[in-house]
């Protein structure tokens, strides 16, 4: 067997050398999504604009006078949902894409550390691992949580979809250590008890939430809010310490 410093700085050469081209192919995956982005969002105001002069049209000539144009912007805005469905199937393909390059790089990364970890018998797993990726402090986390823009990276709604759809057909959950997880052993946030997907946000009330994370549609959020965020149930609790306190002060005064 192989054991020298020799050899592990040939593991390292060879992955660096496989990763070379990662960040411009990263770049140019997301140089795409924004082309896409941009494409569907001129069509979305398109769509608006259209809708918007059929009921400017009513309001100035009534809902009984026939809009000569109508049916002709009803066909446009058709075609037009079709090409912003077929721009978010881009979107999804070329996501899909990126997150199957990088995971191969992963992939590529623990065989590596596995031929160098065969070849320096001395070296632990532990400290290998350690090496590797740092695990996160309780203080870490907590500031975390509290930055309320911060957003878990989704591939799209469709993406989503599939997702939910493997959800549902694993319904089974099961609490480790302390965390309520699926039956492919994936943590469940939020009021709706599903995996983290989309844009979420965290409860600012981080020792007694029960739900810790939140999707932005669950709790009726477009962007991420500004100052200190609390969710339904937490804010509820709130509003009756609050109320019990002061009419536990009503009491006293009387």
């Amino acid at each position: 067997m192989l054991n020298s410093n020799h050899d592990t700085s040939i593991f390292f050469e060879e992955y660096i050398a496989s990763i070379d081209s990662l960040p411009s192919e990263i770049h140019q995956h997301c140089k795409e999504l924004r082309e896409k982005d941009e494409q569907y969002q001129k069509i979305r105001e398109q769509i608006s604009h259209e809708y918007t002069s059929i009921y400017r049209f009513e309001k100035n000539h009534g809902f009984l006078t026939p809009n000569p144009n109508e049916s002709t912007i009803i066909g446009n805005v058709r075609k037009e949902m079709k090409m912003t469905q077929s721009l978010a199937d881009e979107k999804v393909e070329i996501s899909e894409k990126t997150l199957k390059l990088i995971g191969l790089h992963i992939k590529r990364l623990k065989e590596t550390l596995s031929k160098i970890q065969s070849n320096n018998p001395t070296t632990s797993n532990t400290e290998t691992k350690t090496s590797v990726a740092t695990p996160k402090t309780e203080e870490t986390k907590s500031t975390d949580r509290k930055n309320n823009s911060f957003v878990k990276t989704s591939v799209s709604r469709k993406r989503r979809k599939i997702e939910n759809s493997d959800t549902t057909n694993n319904t089974t959950t099961t609490t480790t250590n302390n965390k309520e997880v699926n039956a492919n052993n994936e943590p469940l946030y939020c009021i709706c008890r599903q995996i983290s997907y989309g844009n979420m946000i965290a409860c600012d009330n981080q020792k007694n939430c029960p739900h810790e994370w939140f999707h932005y549609e669950c709790v009726g959020l477009v962007e991420p809010p500004k100052g200190s965020w609390y969710c339904p149930d937490c804010r509820a609790k709130m509003n009756k310490k609050q109320l019990a306190e002061s009419d536990s002060e009503g009491e006293a005064a009387d």
